[in-house]
């Protein structure tokens, strides 16, 4: 089992912003540093969790390629190999303006497309790569039309709701649910603070951590 961490180098040290890994081996209980130097260079650090993913063996991070005048792409680092490369965003995403996150649907990789709070009401759109790794595979899986309120896209539910927070400005924040085909929406009596309020998967396992290191 592996522990990565992703540093990004001080733009204002450096000439050219460029990333490290940081691998922690639990079975060996020692890092490992890599640095790719000029190899990946990097615009823009998104820390949050809205840009980042892990999946079929590999992180994922939404990121700029290159520089400034960059178009974001997302970052993928295979965990076994400690491999870095780049995956291509669906050619038709609106990438000068709205957020993107990253997650799974029916077993894929997918992008769910936001607007900015001065964009609302605008839709909520989702492409699904069907084959891992080729920009071709991508399709528009589905449209979630305009709503007055403004949501923030946590993750999606049973391959058919897609969770939201519902943003409130000052107010206390609540979860609801939005089918992916029906647009029928349900509200949860379930709230939370802004950027602190988060949704995750929890599967019970029967396996310790001391055991998967052991």
């Amino acid at each position: 089992m592996k522990i990565v961490l992703l540093q990004f180098v001080d733009p204002q040290e450096i000439r050219k912003p460029h990333l490290m890994v940081n691998l922690y081996n639990l079975t060996t209980n020692s890092w490992k540093q890599i640095d790719y130097g000029d190899i990946i260079q990097v615009g823009y650090d998104r820390a949050s969790h809205y840009f980042q993913l892990f999946f079929n063996g590999a992180c994922h991070w939404d990121l700029k390629h290159g520089g400034s005048d960059s178009m974001y792409t997302f970052l993928c680092f295979d965990v076994s190999t400690e491999v870095l490369r780049w995956l291509e965003y669906p050619p038709d995403i609106p990438m000068k303006y709205g957020w993107r996150s990253l997650f799974v649907v029916n077993g894929c990789l997918a992008v769910v497309w936001y607007a900015n709070w001065e964009e609302v009401p605008s839709p909520i759109v989702i492409w699904v790569m069907k084959e891992y790794g080729v920009k071709e595979s991508w399709f528009k899986h589905s449209v979630i039309e305009p709503f007055e309120d403004y949501f923030y896209p946590f993750l999606p539910w049973k391959n058919e709701w897609l969770l939201l927070d519902k943003a409130e400005g000052d107010k206390i924040d609540q979860l609801v649910s939005c089918s992916f085909h029906s647009n029928e929406l349900k509200k949860h009596q379930i709230y939370g603070q802004g950027t602190t309020f988060r949704a995750l998967f929890y599967k019970e396992s029967l396996i310790s951590l001391d055991q998967l290191i052991n």
